[in-house]
Protein backbone atom coordinates (compact mmCIF):
# COMPACT_ATOMS: atom_id res chain seq x y z
CA UNK A 1 0.00 0.00 0.00
CA UNK A 2 1.15 3.57 -0.04
CA UNK A 3 0.05 4.75 -3.45
CA UNK A 4 -1.22 8.05 -2.19
CA UNK A 5 0.11 8.18 1.36
CA UNK A 6 3.63 8.37 2.60
CA UNK A 7 4.56 5.15 4.38
CA UNK A 8 6.30 5.59 7.70
CA UNK A 9 8.62 2.84 8.80
CA UNK A 10 7.46 1.52 12.16
CA UNK A 11 10.26 1.26 14.68
CA UNK A 12 10.70 0.90 18.42
CA UNK A 13 9.14 4.35 18.94
CA UNK A 14 5.74 3.16 17.71
CA UNK A 15 6.09 -0.12 19.57
CA UNK A 16 6.89 1.59 22.89
CA UNK A 17 3.99 4.03 22.53
CA UNK A 18 1.62 1.20 21.67
CA UNK A 19 2.86 -0.91 24.55
CA UNK A 20 2.58 1.94 27.03
CA UNK A 21 -0.95 2.81 25.95
CA UNK A 22 -2.42 -0.66 25.46
CA UNK A 23 -1.10 -2.29 28.60
CA UNK A 24 -3.09 -1.33 31.65
CA UNK A 25 -0.52 -0.12 34.13
CA UNK A 26 -1.60 1.21 37.50
CA UNK A 27 1.59 3.13 38.11
CA UNK A 28 3.79 4.99 35.70
CA UNK A 29 6.44 2.75 34.15
CA UNK A 30 9.48 5.03 34.17
CA UNK A 31 11.71 2.44 32.52
CA UNK A 32 9.37 2.21 29.52
CA UNK A 33 9.21 6.00 29.30
CA UNK A 34 13.01 6.20 29.42
CA UNK A 35 13.28 3.63 26.62
CA UNK A 36 10.76 5.61 24.56
CA UNK A 37 12.64 8.89 25.06
CA UNK A 38 15.95 7.26 24.11
CA UNK A 39 14.42 5.69 21.00
CA UNK A 40 13.05 9.05 19.90
CA UNK A 41 16.43 10.73 20.37
CA UNK A 42 18.45 7.96 18.69
CA UNK A 43 16.45 7.81 15.48
CA UNK A 44 16.47 10.50 12.84
CA UNK A 45 12.72 10.30 12.32
CA UNK A 46 11.94 9.36 15.94
CA UNK A 47 10.19 12.61 16.84
CA UNK A 48 8.03 12.54 13.71
CA UNK A 49 7.10 8.92 14.25
CA UNK A 50 6.21 9.55 17.91
CA UNK A 51 3.93 12.46 17.00
CA UNK A 52 2.19 10.39 14.32
CA UNK A 53 1.74 7.42 16.68
CA UNK A 54 0.24 9.70 19.35
CA UNK A 55 -2.06 11.34 16.80
CA UNK A 56 -3.30 7.99 15.52
CA UNK A 57 -3.99 6.74 19.04
CA UNK A 58 -5.93 9.94 19.74
CA UNK A 59 -7.95 9.39 16.58
CA UNK A 60 -8.61 5.65 16.75
CA UNK A 61 -8.22 4.73 20.42
CA UNK A 62 -10.92 4.16 22.99
CA UNK A 63 -11.62 6.55 25.86
CA UNK A 64 -9.14 4.86 28.22
CA UNK A 65 -6.46 4.75 25.52
CA UNK A 66 -6.97 8.44 24.77
CA UNK A 67 -6.39 9.28 28.42
CA UNK A 68 -3.24 7.17 28.42
CA UNK A 69 -1.94 8.77 25.23
CA UNK A 70 -2.50 12.23 26.68
CA UNK A 71 -0.48 11.14 29.71
CA UNK A 72 2.29 9.86 27.44
CA UNK A 73 2.20 13.10 25.45
CA UNK A 74 2.51 15.16 28.62
CA UNK A 75 5.50 13.08 29.77
CA UNK A 76 7.13 13.31 26.36
CA UNK A 77 6.72 17.08 26.30
CA UNK A 78 8.37 17.29 29.72
CA UNK A 79 11.19 14.81 29.04
CA UNK A 80 11.98 14.99 25.32
CA UNK A 81 14.33 17.14 23.36
CA UNK A 82 13.60 20.24 21.30
CA UNK A 83 13.25 18.22 18.10
CA UNK A 84 10.15 16.49 19.50
CA UNK A 85 8.64 19.84 20.52
CA UNK A 86 9.21 21.32 17.06
CA UNK A 87 7.76 18.26 15.35
CA UNK A 88 4.71 18.32 17.62
CA UNK A 89 4.01 22.02 17.01
CA UNK A 90 4.54 21.73 13.25
CA UNK A 91 2.10 18.84 12.76
CA UNK A 92 -1.14 20.24 11.31
CA UNK A 93 -3.03 16.96 11.72
CA UNK A 94 -2.21 16.97 15.43
CA UNK A 95 -3.55 20.51 15.74
CA UNK A 96 -6.78 19.44 14.03
CA UNK A 97 -7.05 16.45 16.38
CA UNK A 98 -6.73 18.68 19.45
CA UNK A 99 -9.33 21.10 18.07
CA UNK A 100 -11.74 18.18 17.64
CA UNK A 101 -11.04 16.94 21.16
CA UNK A 102 -11.56 20.38 22.67
CA UNK A 103 -14.82 21.05 20.82
CA UNK A 104 -16.39 17.60 21.21
CA UNK A 105 -18.84 16.92 24.02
Amino acid sequence: MGFFAEDIQKTSVTLYIGKYICIYIQQLDWYLLQQLSESIQMQESGAREAVEAVRKKLKHGGAQQKLRVLEVLKLLMENSNEQFHKQFLANEKMKERFELILTSP
